[in-house]
């Protein structure tokens, strides 16, 4: 992943996405839990070994939503640990 707002997020595959793909995701923000939901492949374009793709996300829930909110907002943060699912 190379970047995440309340809004979409952009990763990094070795595989071309769709247009419109949907995927399960979720993030882990470090001492505060697991922000998961949905997200729909927006953009991708080639790199050198790989794929940039952007995409729209969708938060499950209210509270996981403020907790994300609330982690982007404080640059004393790290990084998130962050996995896409299986289907």
């Amino acid at each position: 992943m190379r970047d995440v707002s309340l809004g979409g997020l952009a990763f990094e595959t070795d595989l071309p996405l769709d247009h419109g793909s949907e995927f399960a995701f979720a993030l882990y923000v470090p001492t505060r839990g697991w922000v998961d939901g949905t997200g729909r492949v927006c953009w991708s374009k080639p790199e050198r070994n790989s794929w940039l793709c952007g995409a729209s996300i969708s938060i499950r829930r209210w509270d996981q939503e403020k907790l994300l909110r609330n982690w982007l907002h404080n640059p004393a943060h790290g990084f998130l640990r962050f996995f896409f699912p299986e289907p």
